[in-house]
């Protein structure tokens, strides 16, 4: 059975209705057989019709919605079993093609965020090399607090 913590508990259920405790605290018996199906699917290429269901419901942008298509977003709500397969295909298609990416790639990467763009910019900016391995918190962190503290650790 994948590993549920992937899938936090509060999220809400698609229309299969599973809850993700329901998942976490019957793991142990339902392991096998979700794996089974994990199994089959990827290998037939073929995803269960039903999990391809969702439950759309619209969220309000503003306070004061005037306009269907303008003032609300749709939220799908899919099947767990459903997430939870999607979260391990795509952190294995992300683990085999990080390594290809160009290092400024930003979007969808763990710990990668809008400031680290920023920061290149800056570095570019500067003439300085910047280091990937500068940790994000210190970079946040540094950001708030003293902008002079990531440039020297950029430098050096």
């Amino acid at each position: 059975m994948p590993d549920t913590k992937l899938q936090p508990v509060h999220k809400s259920p698609g229309p299969d209705q599973i809850p993700n405790w329901f998942l976490r605290d019957f793991s142990v018996w339902l392991a096998e057989p979700v794996c089974c199906i994990f199994n089959v699917s990827l290998l037939s290429g073929i995803f269960p019709q039903s999990w391809k269901q969702a439950n759309v419901i619209p969220i309000l942008k503003v306070n004061s919605p005037t306009s269907i298509q303008s003032d609300l977003r749709p939220i799908s709500l899919t099947p767990s079993l459903c997430k939870i397969l999607e979260l391990y295909v795509g952190n294995w298609i992300l683990d085999r093609v990080t390594a290809k990416l160009d290092p400024r790639q930003f979007g969808a990467l763990r710990g990668r965020s809008t400031l680290l763009p920023m920061l290149w910019s800056i570095c570019y900016t500067l003439g300085i090399k910047p280091l990937i391995n500068v940790s994000l918190s210190e970079c946040y962190l540094s950001t708030f607090i003293r902008p002079s503290i990531v440039l020297t650790k950029l430098k050096s």
